[in-house]
């Protein structure tokens, strides 16, 4: 799993999760097949580099993914159990593909520090894996777990 938490136009995921599932592409998009993204975009992949691909979308726009943002269509990404919570451990900060610095460690259902140690509440969502921060360093923030 990976956890992606956009804040002030931030993200953060868990580098060592990459690729999260089995489910979610990696290495090279495979050309020709019909890929979703997050969102449920669906497309055909066109071509591919070393880290993604190009996915044409039916109303013909061309969109780059990473892979590990795509996985088959018609395939989950993840099993309800795998959503459920999101595990205790210590997630890095990216935004626009650079570490930022910024780390976030999950201590429980509910609780969490920032990277000096300052802790914060959560509330998670598992059926819409939507993130809110409720006090703490990120209070106001939104995030999605991955």
């Amino acid at each position: 799993m990976k956890i992606l938490l956009p804040l002030l136009a931030l993200s953060f995921i868990a580098p060592a999760l990459l690729p999260a599932a089995a489910q979610e592409l990696s290495g090279p998009c495979p050309v020709g097949k019909m890929v979703s993204d997050r969102q449920g975009k669906t497309g055909k992949v066109v071509d591919t580099d070393a880290v993604g691909c190009h996915v044409q979308l039916p109303n013909g726009e061309k969109t780059y993914y990473l892979s590990w943002m795509l996985h088959l269509a018609g395939t989950p990404v993840q099993t309800a159990a795998e959503t459920a919570a999101i595990p205790r451990k210590k997630y890095s900060c990216y935004g626009s593909g650079h570490y930022l610095f910024m780390d976030i460690t999950i201590k429980d259902a509910g609780n969490y520090t920032d990277v000096e140690g300052k802790p914060g509440k959560y509330r998670y969502d598992p059926k819409t894996q939507a993130i809110t921060f409720l006090s703490g360093s990120f209070q106001g923030s939104y995030g999605k777990y991955l």
